[in-house]
């Protein structure tokens, strides 16, 4: 008889321990979904993102066009030099710079000088100098703002004189890589 109560009580825990996971388990599902942002994408909505929002939203840009076998989003700070690393399928990499610019507030913008939302050729040495240390032959710098002659003309400096590629995107190409990524059915969601 007791060992009839025993294997009822172990069976009644059993069943209780399943049960619980099973809670446990749709509570974390819920969760991960509440985690999940769905966002809107225009282009004032880019220009407004925070820079690790625009750096995780060119991470999905990247991801959902389907180039890549992997891309790796790099430390917030301290990145040295870079903010992701693409991985193509024959294992070579690309490193890639982040610059979302915007206007910010009438207040903001008499601190402001207008080279401030510009790419130039500071911020593509940097991206070189983070290339050359890694032995890394393309870099792309993908911006909200726009390009100083002076970034042009080293980067066709580059080209002429070593084999560092450095490919810029505007505005203008995200919103055509979007529109690419949304042709081939990529969701728009970034989990945070």
């Amino acid at each position: 008889m007791n060992m009839l109560k025993g294997t009822i009580i172990m069976l009644l825990c059993i069943y209780a321990v399943k049960g619980i996971e099973y809670i446990v388990s749709k509570i974390s599902k819920y969760k991960h979904k509440d985690e999940q942002i769905l966002i809107d994408i225009t282009k004032e909505r880019i220009e407004n993102m925070t820079g690790y929002e625009f750096e995780a939203f060119c991470k999905w840009l990247f991801e959902a066009s389907g180039d890549y076998s992997s891309v790796e989003l790099t430390e917030y700070k301290n990145d040295e030099g870079k903010d992701l690393i693409l991985t193509c399928d024959d294992g070579e990499e690309i490193f890639v710079e982040c610059k979302r610019y915007n206007s910010e507030s009438e207040e903001e913008l008499k601190h402001v000088e207008e080279e401030d939302f510009v790419i130039g050729r500071v911020i593509c040495q940097k991206l070189v100098g983070a290339m050359v240390s890694e032995s890394i032959k393309k870099g792309i710098i993908i911006t909200t703002g726009s390009i100083h002659k002076n970034a042009t003309e080293y980067i066709n400096k580059l080209h002429k004189n070593s084999d560092i590629r450095i490919s810029i995107m505007t505005m203008e190409d995200i919103v055509k890589l979007m529109e690419e990524n949304k042709e081939k059915g990529a969701s728009v969601t970034i989990t945070v």
